[in-house]
C-alpha cells in the first residue's frame, strides 16, 4: 500500500554566534538567508503495513544551506560517520523567515536502509520530494518533507524529527564551522571511503591536489584538481573551488568510460570537509538530475 512519507525536521537551536575570524555575528554575516551548516540526529518510528511491525531508529543528519538557497543534506551512518549512502539536494525559495522547495532530489545508493531503519530497505535510485518550512537567520530551521510514496517493502507512516545527540528535545544545531575559512591547500590530500551512484556503490580513493590554479585577478579563490578510483576500476576526474561564501566547495566531477556504470557523465555539487574529523562529504547530481555521485571518506 502506498502512502505519503512526512519527515518533520524541527530546529530550535542556538542564538547568533560570533564569528571567530571577523567579529560579525551569524545574523550579520548571513543577512536574511537560511544559509548555514546544521547537524544533529533524527528519531523515526516506522510501521510496515503488511505486518504492523514498528521500528524506531535514529540517524545522523548534516545539512549545508548555501547563501544562494541551494541545500545539501547528508545522512552519515550512526555506526561510522564517514559512510554516507543517502544524500539530498534542492533549491530553496525563501523570504521573511519562510522557505520552500518543490524539487529536492534524493539519491539512495544500492542497499541503503530507509531512514536508517534496519530491515527497511529503499531500492537504489533517485527520488524527489517537496518541502515547506521556516527559518530564523543563523539559529533555526523547521522543515516538513513530503515523499510521494512508501518504499518497496511497505514501510509507511514515517515521521522523522531532527534531534540533538543527547536529549529528546527536537534540536538541530548551527555549526560555527560554516564560517570557517576555506583553504584548498588544507583540503588537499587523499581520502579513502565509498563512492556510489544509483547503479553501484564501492570502496574508493579520492585525491585532491594542492591548488593547480592559484588565486589571481580572474579567479580570487583558486582551483584544485581531483582524481578518484573505485574498486571496480571506475575512474573519476574533476575540479574543486571554494564557494564564494560559506566553508564549502563547488565540485565538478566527470566519470570515466567502462567499467563505470554511468560512463562519461558530468556531475556538479558540493564538497564539505569536517576539519575536526577529517571526513569529506560530497554529493554531485548530474545536470538532468536523474542520478548523482556520492563520495564520503576519511583523509589518510
Amino acid at each position: 500500500m502506498l502512502s505519503t512519507f512526512i519527515r518533520v525536521a524541527v530546529a530550535l537551536s542556538s542564538a547568533a554566534i560570533l564569528c571567530s575570524c571577523g567579529g560579525n555575528s551569524v545574523a550579520e554575516t548571513q543577512q536574511s538567508t537560511p544559509e548555514g551548516l546544521f547537524s544533529g540526529t533524527y528519531a523515526v518510528t516506522m510501521t510496515q503495513s503488511s505486518s504492523a511491525n514498528k521500528v524506531t531508529c535514529a540517524h545522523n543528519v548534516l545539512t549545508f544551506v548555501e547563501a544562494s538557497g541551494t541545500v545539501y543534506t547528508f545522512y552519515p551512518s550512526a555506526a561510522d560517520p564517514a559512510v554516507v549512502t543517502t544524500a539530498d539536494q534542492g533549491s530553496l525559495s525563501f523570504s521573511g523567515g519562510v522557505m520552500a522547495s518543490a524539487n529536492t532530489l534524493e539519491l539512495n545508493l544500492p542497499g541503503s536502509t530507509t531512514l536508517g531503519c534496519p530491515g527497511a530497505i529503499t531500492p537504489s535510485g533517485v527520488y524527489s520530494y517537496g518541502m515547506n518550512g521556516t527559518y530564523v537567520v543563523g539559529s533555526t530551521l523547521t522543515e516538513t518533507l513530503i515523499y510521494p510514496s512508501a518504499d518497496a517493502n511497505g514501510w509507511t507512516n514515517s515521521t522523522t524529527t531532527l534531534n540533538s545527540a543527547t536529549t529528546p528535545v527536537t534540536t538541530m544545531v548551527y555549526d560555527i564551522d560554516y564560517q570557517g575559512v576555506q583553504n584548498l591547500a588544507t583540503l588537499a590530500g587523499t581520502y579513502t571511503g565509498m563512492v556510489g551512484t544509483s547503479q553501484k556503490k564501492e570502496a574508493a580513493t579520492f585525491t585532491i591536489s594542492p591548488p593547480s590554479v592559484p588565486a589571481n585577478g580572474g579567479n580570487a579563490l583558486g582551483v584544485s584538481l581531483l582524481a578518484g578510483t573505485g574498486a571496480s576500476g571506475c575512474a573519476y576526474t574533476g575540479s574543486v573551488s571554494p564557494l564564494y561564501k560559506g566553508n564549502g566547495y563547488t565540485v565538478l566531477i566527470t566519470s570515466g568510460p567502462s567499467p563505470c556504470l554511468l560512463p562519461n557523465q558530468q556531475f556538479s555539487g558540493l564538497m564539505y570537509l569536517n576539519a575536526k574529523t577529517n571526513i569529506l562529504y560530497t554529493f554531485a547530481p548530474n545536470q538532468a538530475r536523474t542520478d548523482g555521485v556520492i563520495f564520503s571518506g576519511t583523509r589518510s
